[in-house]
């Protein structure tokens, strides 16, 4: 399963391969690729909302002062400035207010609580899409670990055995109930070996 994003000037891609999710990160200057174990990830989101407000406030500020410079001068008859100087100086105040308009808004979802986190636009595609592909890879994550710690095994030492499922537990990959049925296999395969 693929999820594409984009905010900005950044395109990120999510592949869901196996046991792992590949990622692929563009932005204006770079490209990075790399790929995360899925049983390295944690089962918790964070989710970041961080507003433009104030960037919004100060680049319509910055913008209305260049025109109100450059209109002021222009209707100054003693010309104090030369004409390319008060274009120079509006512009410049414009730019600015463009730049502060560019400012990308942060709204972010983060699987942590493992060894590793991966950061998602909340809102790219939609924020259902993501959402959806995240809780996708938590079950994912989970079931990988499942796979590889849940298996009952004889030959493994009781105390490593038990330590395992006390831990599959504790990270909420198994509830007490499987606990204890997996607890019980171990014992009687060990019983029978």
């Amino acid at each position: 399963m693929r999820l594409s994003q984009k905010q900005g000037f950044k395109k990120c891609e999510f592949e869901l391969i196996n046991d792992s999710i590949r990622v692929k990160l563009k932005s204006f200057s770079a490209t990075k690729e790399w790929t995360v174990k899925l049983e390295n990830l944690g089962d918790q989101t964070v989710t970041e909302r961080n507003t433009r407000k104030l960037a919004i406030v100060f680049a319509i500020c910055s913008g209305a002062f260049g025109l109100f410079f450059i209109a002021v001068n222009l209707a100054d008859r003693k010309h104090t400035l030369e004409t390319w100087a008060v274009f120079a100086i509006g512009l410049f105040y414009m730019l600015v207010a463009w730049i502060l308009s560019m400012i990308p808004s942060t709204r972010e979802i983060r699987i942590v609580g493992g060894h590793e986190s991966l950061t998602f636009f909340l809102e790219s595609p939609s924020e259902d899409e993501v959402k959806k592909f995240v809780g996708m890879v938590i079950l994912r994550s989970k079931e990988v670990i499942l796979e590889k710690y849940g298996s009952i095994d004889p030959d493994v030492p009781e105390e490593t055995m038990m330590n395992q499922l006390n831990w599959l537990r504790n990270r909420n990959i198994i509830s007490d109930q499987k606990y204890q049925e997996l607890k019980a296999e171990y014992r009687i395969r060990k019983l029978i070996n």
